[in-house]
């Protein structure tokens, strides 16, 4: 085993080639061994089985160097929530490393996790409706006079294809006009 592949920092590796290409460049290279990365993996303080294979190996190395989580969950224990989140977002630590460390606490997340992305999506979609609503709303003018081309016969959009929504929101422009 050369010097040169004994030195190698998986940490390092994988700030330089992000995690695919961490992974792409072990799976790839001949001169990493099942004993070197044994060997990579003992640094980062990674114990599996003897018989473990390849896949597993780099698998397990490139998981643990990209984590960017340095403290134990002791030390996340004692920081409180407004700190907890300014060291996640100093760190920009990935949703899957913050997953791992709620299932070593045997939390799972699931549903608020899921509310808390229904509740995003339904803020933005909403917040983006009101200001293309209050875009429309020129002098009179609606938004969807204004998606039409010059010569008026033709509609842009998902309207052009749902005769049904065409109507109503002609009916609706009609009556915004009265």
């Amino acid at each position: 085993m050369s010097s040169l592949i004994k030195q190698i920092d998986a940490r390092q590796l994988v700030r330089w080639l992000g995690v695919e290409g961490a992974r792409a460049g072990l799976m790839q290279s001949k001169q990493l061994t099942i004993d070197v990365l044994r060997t990579m993996a003992e640094s980062l303080e990674i114990k599996l089985p003897e018989k473990t294979n390849r896949q597993q190996w780099i698998d397990e190395i490139v998981k643990v160097a990209s984590r960017r989580i340095d403290k134990s969950i002791q030390e996340l224990f004692e920081m409180d929530e407004h700190s907890l989140l300014d060291y996640f977002e100093r760190l920009d630590v990935e949703s899957a490393e913050i997953l791992d460390v709620l299932k070593e606490l045997d939390v799972h997340p699931r549903r608020e996790g899921r509310r808390s992305l229904l509740e995003f999506a339904a803020r933005q979609l909403s917040e983006t409706g009101r200001f293309m609503r209050i875009a429309g709303t020129k002098g009179g003018k609606s938004l969807l006079r204004d998606m039409r081309p010059d010569d008026g016969n033709q509609r842009l959009g998902k309207l052009a294809d749902d005769p049904v929504s065409l109507k109503k929101a002609k009916e609706t422009q009609l009556n915004s006009n009265e």
